[in-house]
């Protein structure tokens, strides 16, 4: 057997340095997501709650994944603090709206009909800002195995074969 030209073993080289890179900054990218979806989560723990009134909600259809369809839920609600009547549109402290299979959609749409009071929590500090889910989201508890996933692959492909 013979042994690939130098050309190609420079362009074999070149692209998994490339690949490892891109599996690095996944990673990276991944690993923020996950900060920021905790710190917003944990920073909502400290808020008000109170009653809201549910406006308008929608399922909206989403990206087919693996034979999968996602939906987005979108809500719109009202709620008052301090004599000021405001307005929110936020599912969760990390995500605007929320993503969910058709069957959970449906079951929660009709839950979320305009004119139900539903809990609700502000920010003390900025009442424009609602939400009507507070807890933490799982993806706080997978995403991170992805990361590292993606990490050691990218490690290991930057480091390329032969390196000590």
């Amino acid at each position: 057997m013979s042994e690939p030209s130098p050309s190609r073993s420079a362009t074999s080289a070149r692209g998994r340095r490339v690949f490892g890179s891109v599996l690095l900054a996944a990673s990276t990218l991944l690993i923020a997501f996950v900060v920021y979806a905790a710190q917003a989560t944990l920073a909502a723990q400290a808020w008000h709650e109170t009653e809201c009134t549910m406006i308008h909600a929608e399922l909206r259809r989403g990206v087919r994944v693996k034979r999968r369809r996602h939906h987005h839920l979108d809500v719109r609600y009202a709620y008052e603090t301090n004599g000021v009547r405001y307005e929110g549109t936020r599912w969760s402290p990390s995500t605007a709206a929320l993503d969910t299979d058709l069957d959970r959609g449906r079951d929660m749409l009709a839950t979320l009909t305009p004119g139900t009071q539903r809990r609700c929590w502000i920010d003390p500090e900025d009442p424009t800002q609602a939400v009507l889910d507070r807890t933490i989201p799982s993806a706080v508890y997978w995403l991170p195995l992805m990361a590292l996933g993606f990490g050691s692959l990218g490690f290991v492909l930057l480091r390329g074969p032969g390196r000590g």
